[in-house]
């Protein structure tokens, strides 16, 4: 039973907050991932989406009740008005990442003392992965057999020409990853005008300051920032910002890339602009 039927059969759903359906129904949606790779007939795309990792930010609005959930370090960032031509930017959510104190030391008291040095090496989880939440990426989630029984099939996934080798060094108290949300509620009032919702790509570029005096510039309709989508506006000036600031030549340059060039230079850049 996959997360959407189970949630809608059960009996607990009409009793539930938004807050505890938000959770479950992310838990279960990663439960689902790893449990299908693990079907003895699966299509190998199942096992491509398990071993495969994402972060996640999402919303529910309700009426004037606001909710955001983020999982790994995609991150929200309500604007507010705070006056003409003034506007604030409030964090939604919490990023998931070594950065993160609180992150670091939920993993840490989740395994033994004496793989202290081991399960975070360089802020990333066993040396490897930098968010400490995240769906699927399953060689952080799974049994040691578990994992045993998906190489044994002899996929080469990577396309690298071997076959894929799961079983990652240092690897002996899973779990190591986590998909729970962390959800954070605001009741909408008349200052909030837009929720942004972005991958890390964003944020490495632009300050929370940058983006609320975007999107502000935006819904005020100044014809530097303006154009027909507010989510490719603040992709574009992500890739064309500069030590000398925006420069439209840069954004060009950098969309010539190829995709497979473009990671040597910039992270993902996801954005979704909701106007409130």
């Amino acid at each position: 039973m996959n997360f959407g039927e189970k949630l809608i059969s059960d009996l607990e759903t009409q009793r539930r907050s938004p807050t505890e359906s938000i959770y479950l129904a992310a838990v279960q949606l990663d439960k689902d991932l790893l449990s299908d790779a693990l079907e003895p007939d699966c299509d190998p795309w199942m096992i491509r989406a398990a071993v495969s990792g994402a972060v996640s930010c999402f919303t529910y609005i309700q009426n004037q009740h606001l909710y955001v959930g983020n999982i790994g370090d995609a991150a929200g960032l309500l604007i507010q008005q705070a006056g003409d031509k003034k506007w604030i930017p409030k964090k939604m959510s919490s990023v998931h990442s070594g950065q993160n104190q609180r992150e670091v030391q939920r993993v840490l008291s989740n395994h033994p003392k004496n793989e202290s040095r081991s399960v975070l090496r360089n802020q990333r989880l066993l040396g490897y992965l930098s968010p400490l939440r995240a769906f699927g990426d399953c060689r952080f989630k799974m049994t040691l057999s578990e994992l045993t029984s998906i190489e044994d099939r002899n996929l080469d996934l990577d396309n690298d020409g071997q076959p894929d080798k799961l079983v990652l060094p240092f690897y002996r108290t899973p779990p190591y990853l986590s998909a729970k949300p962390q959800i954070r509620y605001h009741r909408l009032g008349v200052t909030d005008r837009a929720i942004v919702l972005a991958s890390d790509g964003l944020w490495d570029v632009l300050g929370h300051a940058d983006v609320a005096h975007l999107i502000g510039a935006y819904l005020e309709r100044d014809p530097e920032v303006f154009e027909a989508n507010a989510a490719t506006m603040l992709i574009r000036r992500a890739i064309g910002e500069g030590w000398d600031g925006y420069d439209e030549i840069e954004v060009r340059r950098s969309l010539a890339h190829s995709p497979e060039e473009s990671r040597m230079y910039r992270d993902d850049i996801t954005v979704q602009v909701l106007f409130l």
